[in-house]
């Protein structure tokens, strides 16, 4: 709705329920003010009725599954790199981005393929799809999705991910320039800033309810220093990323690169980039927001946790030892280092000339 139509709605509800200062801060960043909008949750009085009339342009389209394949040596292990068209407009940002991004690393791989390169380890699937039509055989096989949601919305990076795969985010980053210099020589790891939560939504989510380790990544909105994003919205469009949001299409390369980089990490490492103890820490850091909680309570209810204390615990201990493990495993004497077709790989993402600017503009339509 336009703030034309909305301001009515919302003055209707002035004086109606709790103040914005007494809600949380989400309820704090609303602009209408100006306009005699408080911000009040309402509800509103008896007497006030809304008719509102909405029309709808029912179609039946075809849609599209994009699928490419690069075969390794371990069939019956995928990785696969997933983005989606759902665009409600032009979708420059979302999910536009991600699209020009996902065509990058598969022109970066083609380079290594049509040099007679390739994934010495594991099947990898680049898609652009419905996951749910092939979910069968995807859950037997993916030992991990990689996915971008927002390549580039604006200049903050952000990483949403299952534990098992927050140190890879974090190696793979510390060895990415950041674009914004403002501190000379940092990287993309210096200027994020290590956070990386736990996925809570889009495609990674499926994968991750059965038990399949998911990563999503992206360079996020910051309204504090960012130009506005205008979100599901039809000005979100070529011209806006144009002349405001990357007028160097430096942040969509170096999100094309940090995301091929972590695709070929899974998918050429021979022992997967997985670490178990980062796992613990989170599940540790659960378990005393729990006790937290209930320590908090004064009506006399009491839930001891130590059962659950002492499975952390064991927890614990195992994946110190599976993380040794892992780490004995990767020695050059007992397994085979990464094959030249792997390096041959990193080099083509790294490469400023595999993935480069000028290129990104012909995968968007412009509008």
């Amino acid at each position: 709705m336009s703030y034309t139509d909305v301001v009515p709605l919302l003055l209707a509800l002035e004086d109606q329920g709790p103040h914005r200062q007494e809600l949380n801060a989400r309820w704090e960043s609303g602009q209408l003010g100006i306009y005699g909008v408080g911000y009040q949750a309402g509800p509103s009085l008896k007497d006030i009725v809304v008719h509102m009339h909405n029309e709808v342009n029912n179609t039946h389209p075809t849609n599209y599954n994009i699928i490419a394949t690069l075969e390794g040596e371990i069939d019956d292990e995928v990785v696969i790199l997933g983005n989606y068209r759902d665009a409600w407009t032009a979708g420059a940002g979302d999910p536009g981005s991600d699209s020009a991004a996902l065509m990058e690393i598969v022109r970066a791989f083609g380079a290594v393929v049509q040099r007679g390169g390739g994934l010495d380890a594991r099947f990898s699937l680049l898609a652009g799809m419905d996951m749910r039509p092939n979910w069968e055989w995807l859950r037997n096989r993916t030992v991990a999705y990689v996915d971008i949601m927002g390549a580039v919305m604006g200049s903050q990076f952000f990483a949403k991910a299952s534990p098992l795969l927050a140190s890879l985010v974090r190696d793979v980053t510390q060895q990415q320039p950041s674009v914004n210099q403002s501190v000379a020589g940092q990287t993309v790891l210096d200027s994020w800033g290590r956070s990386v939560v736990v996925g809570d939504g889009g495609d990674a989510l499926s994968f991750m309810g059965d038990g399949i380790p998911m990563l999503t990544l992206g360079f996020g909105h910051d309204k504090a220093i960012d130009p506005a994003f205008h979100w599901h919205s039809a000005f979100d469009t070529v011209q806006w990323m144009d002349r405001f949001a990357d007028p160097s299409w430096e942040y969509h390369v170096r999100a094309a690169q940090i995301w091929g980089l972590m695709a070929a990490r899974h998918a050429g490492d021979p022992v997967l980039p997985f670490n178990m103890t980062e796992y613990v820490t989170v599940v540790r850091g659960i378990v005393d927001d729990v006790q937290d909680v209930i320590e908090g309570r004064h009506d006399g209810f009491f839930i001891g946790l130590e059962p659950l204390n002492q499975a952390v615990a064991q927890l614990y201990h195992a994946a110190i030892e599976f993380d040794a493990h892992v780490v004995h495993l990767r020695h050059p004497r007992v397994i085979q280092p990464r094959h030249p077709k792997f390096t041959a790989l990193t080099t083509s993402i790294k490469n400023s000339s595999s993935i480069s600017g000028p290129i990104w503009k012909r995968t968007q339509t412009p509008t």
